[in-house]
C-alpha cells in the first residue's frame, strides 16, 4: 500500500490484498475526532502496524516449535548414531 500527502490530503494507493487497511482507515475516522492529515497518517501507520504484532508472534511460536522439534530430532539421531558405532 502507497500512502501520499499532498498539502491537506491524504492518497492511499492498495489493491484488494490490503482493502482491509482502508476499512480500519475508516473505522478510525468514525471513531475520532478530525486530525491533521499527518496525525490521520501516523495513527493509521500504527492501526496497522499493530495488526500485525499477532501475526508476527504466532509466526515466531511456530517458528519455535519447529526448531525445538529439529533439536529433539537431532539428538535422537545422534543418540541412534552413537548406539550404531558401539554395536558396529
Amino acid at each position: 500500500m502507497t500512502f501520499v500527502v499532498q498539502q491537506d490530503r491524504l492518497i492511499t494507493i492498495g489493491n484488494q490484498d490490503n482493502a482491509y487497511v482502508v476499512d480500519i482507515m475508516k473505522a478510525y475516522t468514525e471513531h475520532h475526532e478530525p486530525v491533521s492529515v499527518y496525525k490521520f497518517l501516523f495513527a493509521s501507520l500504527e492501526l496497522i502496524s499493530n495488526s500485525y504484532y499477532p501475526v508476527v508472534e504466532q509466526m515466531d511460536k511456530r517458528r519455535m516449535s519447529l526448531t525445538d522439534f529439529c533439536v529433539e530430532d537431532h539428538q535422537k539421531a545422534s543418540v541412534c548414531s552413537i548406539g550404531l558405532r558401539k554395536t558396529s
